[in-house]
């Protein structure tokens, strides 16, 4: 990935918080807004973070589906049509070499989707753990409030 380095944007009017990923020829975007019940507790760089779980993640599925997949069918398509020849020869460079690729591919593609369920789940903790840190912060707030 030729990596520019991700581009934040803020809009402090509507809450919403996006990243940008470069690859290349590609743009990943990720995007938070606060929600409405939130916007006591409104955050730039909780936002920055959230949208760039979400553009990473972007990032990944085109991985994944894009490149990975059809790189994968590309190879097990050729080696399934050579192996059908009878001049195939199963200890051969090409043989071998076209078996390691599918190996790779295959490797990688189960490194990718481990990957993106790891950042779903982080995302999902984070957001979490924010919602009970914002309550606890509510609470005493009202508690102060009171006293």
């Amino acid at each position: 990935m030729k990596n520019h380095g991700p581009i934040f944007e803020w809009d402090p009017e509507t809450g919403t918080a996006s990243c940008i990923l470069i690859d290349g020829d590609n743009i990943f975007i990720g995007s938070a807004t606060c929600a409405p019940e939130d916007r006591d507790m409104m955050s730039e760089k909780t936002g920055y973070h959230i949208a760039q779980y979400r553009a990473q993640i972007s990032y990944l599925k085109h991985l994944r589906d894009n490149v990975l997949k059809p790189r994968l069918a590309a190879l097990k398509q050729l080696y399934f049509s050579i192996n059908k020849s009878k001049y195939f020869n199963d200890k051969s460079y090409e043989t071998k070499m076209i078996r390691r690729q599918i190996y790779m591919t295959s490797s990688d593609l189960d490194l990718i989707k481990d990957d993106l369920a790891e950042l779903k789940q982080e995302l999902n903790a984070y957001l979490t753990e924010k919602g009970k840190f914002y309550k606890r912060i509510r609470e005493n707030r009202q508690k102060d409030k009171n006293n």
